[in-house]
């Protein structure tokens, strides 16, 4: 039987290896069940033209100005909002103009974003002319958190949670706390999955002098 096609939108993940830890684990059980297409989006060689066209847009988005508005009511400074929303914006356009051209060849996929940020965000902006693909996000901590952002106010969550069909926790306290700060129900729709590491064999542990700290 013919696997599912699944797209993993990651930063850099295989070419840097800063998100091996995180991926390397959870590889294997992708690959046995879907046709796995990785697309390092920081790393997929965009062009000045396509950043230069990727910006215009965004600065003439209405999706862009929703968000400094939001962080206004939120208490935020407008302009800390407008940088950090601009900034996500412009890359996720850049990368969804890469995608649309380089990656989203067929009609039936799952989208896997493995950050909740402008990696997903990506993608969803072409969800429109790919009415048959899943929108899938695993989000970690400082894609959740608003006080590890810039401004302090993380932008495009109530639009992307509204297209998403599965966001991911990396750990309970993120996920109650995205439910609480974005008046959420929990749902299917909000699994928790916690990241993991390979098993490794037990040692057995002797008494003795010396103090063993096990983490």
């Amino acid at each position: 039987m013919e696997k599912q096609k699944l797209y993993l939108l990651t930063q850099a993940f295989p070419v840097k290896q800063r998100e091996a830890s995180f991926i390397t684990p959870e590889l294997p059980f992708l690959k046995e069940n879907f046709d796995v297409t990785i697309i390092p989006l920081e790393e997929c060689g965009h062009s000045a033209l396509a950043r230069a066209a990727a910006l215009a847009k965004s600065l003439f988005s209405p999706l862009l100005y929703r968000q400094v508005a939001d962080g206004v009511k939120d208490g935020k400074s407008a302009f800390r909002v407008f940088q950090f929303s601009l900034f996500m914006l412009w890359r996720a356009n850049t990368y969804a103009s890469y995608l649309e051209k380089n990656v989203f060849d067929c009609d039936n996929a799952i989208v896997y974003g493995y950050w909740y940020n402008e990696i997903v965000l990506s993608g969803l902006l072409l969800r429109k002319k790919h009415p048959g693909y899943r929108y899938i996000t695993r989000c970690h901590g400082y894609d959740v958190y608003d006080f590890r952002v810039p401004g302090g106010f993380h932008p495009y969550k109530k639009y992307m949670d509204e297209k998403l069909d599965r966001i991911i926790f990396a750990c309970r306290h993120a996920k109650q706390y995205y439910l609480d700060r974005h008046k959420k129900s929990d749902s299917s729709k909000y699994p928790l999955s916690y990241l993991g590491v390979p098993p490794k064999d037990k040692k057995e542990m002797t008494n003795g002098k010396t103090l063993n700290l096990v983490s």
